[in-house]
């Protein structure tokens, strides 16, 4: 391949490119929804989704990285964190792309092929088992988000059913599945679909309760109090209705 003897230069160039993305996100602080802002945000996600690209090429022009367990668990993170990136700005386009690269490496799992080297110890490689997990989940998260904000809510429901919500229980991911579907909640409760929004804040319930103690951050507790508030009114609105 052409490409092959120049997959480090382009895969330092998609790291100088990413890491520039980060630094705007970090310095560039606008009012929200100002014009400023929002030019911030098409910026930052064009940056990532560029810097995403070009790893990925890096990484698929060279059969010693595409080989390597260690590179593919790093390619499935930026791919992650590049679509997190593009849906929480409601790129959705964007985003729908980078999550059909993620699905060959959730494929690659369901096959039975390892994303990261299991090494002779088995703490280890109980580690880097789990860590695997939460990338899987992680991704099933995202294409809730993506369906939700496509207003495909037969297909979010579809991917929250596949997150495995024991594999996140050490993890922060479970809070942020709670705060996912406690949005999806509460757009429902915008629309009137009081028994769907019923349904998500019952989900978000059962992740929030999911999460160890010791690994939910300062927040969960409002967030806790907020589900089970809605969760009162749906409820109760349910029962009016259907007097």
């Amino acid at each position: 391949m052409v490409l092959s003897g120049k997959t480090s230069a382009i895969d330092s160039l998609g790291s100088t490119i990413w890491n520039a993305a980060t630094n705007l996100i970090r310095h560039e602080h606008s009012p929200p929804h100002s014009s400023r802002q929002v030019d911030i945000d098409r910026l930052v996600v064009s940056l990532r989704v560029f810097a995403f690209q070009l790893l990925d090429c890096a990484y698929s022009a060279s059969s010693k990285r595409s080989k390597d367990p260690s590179q593919r668990a790093r390619n499935f993170k930026i791919a992650l964190k590049a679509c997190r990136c593009c849906l929480e700005r409601n790129e959705l386009e964007h985003g729908l792309k980078i999550l059909e690269r993620c699905s060959e490496h959730v494929g690659s799992v369901d096959k039975g092929s390892p994303l990261v080297r299991l090494t002779n110890g088995h703490e280890d490689s109980n580690n880097e088992s789990e860590a695997l997990d939460l990338l899987v989940c992680e991704f099933h998260l995202l294409r809730v988000m993506h369906a939700w904000k496509s207003k495909r809510m037969d297909i979010a429901t579809l991917f929250s059913d596949k997150v495995d919500l024991d594999k996140m229980r050490t993890s922060s991911l479970a809070e942020k599945a709670a705060d996912l579907y406690y949005e999806i909640a509460k757009s429902s409760l915008q629309s009137k679909q009081t028994e769907d929004a019923v349904q998500w804040l019952w989900k978000a319930l059962t992740a929030l309760d999911a999460c160890d103690l010791e690994h939910q951050s300062d927040d969960a507790a409002d967030l806790r109090l907020a589900i089970c508030s809605r969760l009162g009114e749906s409820l109760s609105r349910n029962a009016l209705d259907s007097c």
